[in-house]
């Protein structure tokens, strides 16, 4: 009876499985598809606070040091702080009002290194991230504001806002390579890898304009913004940027293909830096007219977002990843409840290889163990005849004792077995 209600559970778990997979999208939406986001009202406290130096303005993170560095535009300093244990590492002293800052780290020749806008000098300062000194001194336009690295190519591209332009630097070789002409007040900008485009954000002018990563030709002029500022990918596969537009108080988010606004979302006043979170698919944005900031939840979807119970993520590489997220996904409120059909993680079932359990099954299934655990009486036959019968035994297969006798009862010279060794008719 038990038995009979276990096999129509499995059933009912086996056919409820298949009518979710059937219900599952078949496919990412659209380019034009806009997906819903919502403001997320709580969030964590302030864990700590670091002093650096006068009015901190843009930051970024090196991986191979675990270092944030973080521009004081009111000092002419850069303070190195260790993402760890938030310890202040080193004031490095740049150019006049320092602003930008690009983390620049190729593994292939070791080359570990910070580029800083110095807006006031009309310079880039190279950080050596390895001694924490400045290696390398670069000119370029007016009034830069935020630069961007192509590892591609390996090129750095710096947004000058007074010279309405894009300074293009070789990192190979620290040289100027010219200039690309943009709208008025180039601020933020982003470089997409995948695509290889150059998207810009033109503050005066209020466009977002894309250019080819290669030739460094305009390929759109992006229109519906009001004083665009910065630009931030959210690394999923629906392919967007995340704008923040400094006059209308939102974010607007932009397909990155099909370079159209998807969607409009009303944040706080001014809004202005901006970063995403792409383990929890939030974007946080900093509103500098009304001193708050904004976090944005963007709805998931188990085949795009990021989930603690799947064994491969959907931003892993197909061959695995070399660091795996280990951390869990916190989803908001606002966002709704989520339903329990997300792919289970992978199961070690053994630590040795399959072979193993296979060849066991063979020497299982084999004649040749059985035939040593035959029994075959001893016979008195031969001349002259055997003294004793020997019985037939198994060699021991563990460590344990024989619980036959080798020998058995001595018998008489010449005297025959007590087991017929001739065949008999019955």
């Amino acid at each position: 009876m038990n038995a009979r209600r276990g096999i129509a559970v499995i059933a009912t778990l086996l056919v409820a499985s298949v009518m979710l997979l059937v219900s599952l999208p078949a496919e990412i939406p659209p380019a034009t598809a806009a997906r819903p986001y919502a403001l997320q009202s709580s969030y964590p406290r302030v864990v700590a606070t670091i002093n650096v130096g006068a009015h901190p303005w843009f930051d970024d993170w090196n991986p191979v040091r675990d270092m944030w560095f973080v521009a004081n535009e009111g000092a002419g300093t850069v303070s190195a702080i260790y993402a760890q244990t938030g310890v202040l590492a080193a004031t490095i002293t740049v150019g006049s009002a320092p602003k930008g800052v690009e983390n620049v780290s190729v593994a292939s020749t070791g080359q570990n290194e910070v580029w800083v806008t110095n807006s006031g000098s009309g310079t880039v300062s190279v950080i050596n991230a390895t001694t924490l000194t400045v290696a390398h001194t670069i000119g370029i336009g007016t009034n830069a504001e935020r630069l961007c690295y192509d590892s591609g190519n390996r090129t750095v591209f710096v947004m000058n806002r007074g010279s309405n332009n894009i300074s293009v630097i070789g990192t190979g070789n620290y040289t100027d390579w010219g200039s690309i002409p943009t709208g008025s007040q180039p601020i933020g900008c982003y470089f997409d890898d995948d695509t290889s485009t150059l998207f810009v954000a033109d503050y005066a002018a209020n466009i977002v304009q894309a250019f080819n990563g290669s030739t460094f030709a305009l390929i759109a002029n992006i229109t519906g913004f009001n004083g665009p500022t910065v630009i931030a990918h959210d690394f999923s596969p629906y392919h967007e940027i995340f704008v923040s537009d400094w006059g209308s108080g939102e974010v607007s988010v932009v397909n990155d293909r099909s370079h159209i606004i998807v969607a409009n979302i009303t944040v706080g006043t001014n809004p202005y830096g901006i970063g995403f979170d792409a383990q929890t698919a939030q974007a946080f944005v900093t509103n500098s007219g009304g001193n708050t900031v904004s976090i944005i939840s963007a709805e998931r979807n188990w085949e795009t977002s990021w989930s603690p119970y799947r064994a491969c993520q959907p931003s892993d590489p197909r061959k695995g990843s070399s660091k795996p997220y280990c951390c869990p996904a916190a989803i908001a409120e606002a966002i709704g409840s989520i339903d329990m059909f997300c792919t289970p993680p992978a199961t070690m079932t053994s630590l040795v290889p399959l072979m193993t359990a296979w060849a066991a099954k063979c020497r299982a299934c084999c004649d040749e163990p059985h035939w040593r655990s035959m029994v075959v009486p001893g016979t008195s036959s031969g001349s002259p005849a055997a003294s004793q019968q020997v019985r037939a035994m198994s060699p021991a297969w563990g460590p344990m004792a024989s619980t036959h006798p080798k020998n058995t009862s001595s018998t008489a010279l010449g005297s025959m077995g007590l087991r017929s060794t001739m065949a008999r008719r019955m």
